[in-house]
């Protein structure tokens, strides 16, 4: 979880608050100063956008880490209120267009009497993401207002859009670092203003530091995906690659669940010290829970190391639910449900092992998923360990943040889906 703005805590944990969303318009310089554009290129002198409904969705699951969708709508048709006769898409080059622009959509909360600041309406407000805008839709077919649609993504968008038009070959024995920073300079040299690579969560992901690793020879094909292929790449270590909300690219270890502490509570019936429930589903199911995961790992062309004993041969890291207590327990009722990977992109079987456990942490707490509504927490990340607690359904349980949609208009409440955390060893 990120950190939250002075005095936000108190405004969501002390009910009832109110919610204003916004978003700013920033355009990329062009020609790229210095060679490279940063997270922040030039503001447009524009008022703050007052969004009317919508949503930012941050999901572990999706090829994008955030997305965004919202609603502004330009009083009886047009005029200058809102700052909004401004914006109106009227060419590709109005500032309200996929070409060039991105948006900042901020979250603020406070009393029901209070308001952000004319002078500063970001002060105290939680930046929920830079985004890529991917479609603008205005919609007259109404009378009197006219509604703009906005679809934005991160800028993994930027990359993933990129797709290579010729063959790419990632360099046998390159760090793994390297190699994705590599592949994503080739292709969308502007799109990362920075790059952070930390073994922040090794300890809890029995990992090592990102500088030990390293990529096997692997040639990608005329039309791949250069971001998917990046997150081949980290997938097959351990790790994860993401942007964060205010734009810095992201490559981690897939953290431990059960090592991870808690960082917020949410329970029916709260007091101040919980965010309330305000509706919860528990669901229990076997439907694609494997409970035992194998890298089959083909990768290594050449030895780039003494250090490495793996070369040009293929090596298995194997790893199952050995918890006799377990539902999924392989040699219980359960049996084996196998999931089976094959890795062409590593060669390193201790390297496999950390990407195996990452797996199977996801694989069994699938087993047991809830997905609740709650008073907002704009902070939140995926891979966050939250307690959850309804006493109604006998819920006392950790469980790990995969999805979080945040809803952007007069509604407060957010929708977070996750899963149980479990013991991987």
């Amino acid at each position: 979880m990120y950190k939250l703005p002075p005095g936000m805590k108190e405004a969501i944990q002390n009910p009832p608050f109110q919610v204003r969303c916004f978003a700013q318009i920033w355009q990329r310089p062009w020609p790229p100063e210095g060679g490279q554009v940063g997270a922040i290129g030039r503001q447009l002198p524009i008022p703050p956008l007052w969004i009317e409904s919508g949503t930012v969705t941050i999901d572990n699951t999706g090829v994008q880490r955030r997305r965004a969708n919202f609603d502004l709508t330009i009083p009886g048709g047009g005029g200058s209120e809102k700052g909004y006769a401004a914006i109106m898409p009227t060419s590709v080059d109005s500032p309200l267009t996929p070409f060039r622009n991105y948006v900042q959509i901020w979250w603020w909360a406070g009393a029901m009497d209070a308001y952000p600041s004319p002078q500063d309406p970001t002060q105290g407000a939680y930046l929920l993401g830079l985004f890529t805008i991917t479609d603008v839709v205005v919609d007259a077919t109404t009378k009197g207002d006219i509604t703009i649609h906005v679809s934005a993504q991160d800028f993994s968008q930027d990359i993933s859009r990129r797709v290579l038009t010729y063959p790419y070959v990632t360099p046998n024995g390159t760090n793994m670092v390297t190699a994705v920073q590599q592949i994503i300079q080739h292709t969308a040299p502007h799109s990362v203003p920075t790059f952070s690579a930390d073994s922040t969560n090794a300890q809890t992901s029995e990992g090592a530091a990102p500088g030990t690793l390293y990529a096997a020879g692997y040639t990608w094909d005329e039309g791949q995906d250069p971001w998917e292929a990046a997150q081949q790449m980290v997938e097959s270590c351990g790790m994860m690659l993401y942007f964060s909300p205010v734009g810095v690219l992201y490559m981690v270890y897939i953290p431990n669940p059960f090592s991870t502490p808690v960082c917020w509570t949410y329970a029916e019936g709260s007091t101040t010290q919980h965010n309330n429930i305000t509706s919860i589903t528990r669901t229990f199911s076997q439907s694609q829970v494997f409970n035992f995961v194998e890298y089959v790992v083909e990768g290594a062309n050449a030895n780039p190391s003494p250090d490495l004993l793996y070369t040009g041969t293929s090596f298995l890291a194997q790893i199952g639910d050995n918890d006799p207590s377990s539902p999924t327990y392989q040699f219980g009722p359960y049996g084996r449900a196998a999931d089976v990977q094959f890795d062409m992109l590593n060669y390193q079987q201790s390297t496999a092992l950390i990407a195996a456990k990452a797996r199977l942490r996801r694989d069994l707490g699938a087993a047991d998923m809830v997905t609740f509504t709650a008073l907002p927490n704009p902070a939140h990340e995926a891979y966050d360990v939250i307690q959850v607690f309804s006493p109604r359904i006998g819920l006392s349980q950790k469980y790990v943040i995969d999805t979080i949609d945040f809803d952007l208009g007069v509604k407060k409440d957010m929708t977070i889906t996750a899963r149980r955390v479990v013991n991987i060893p």
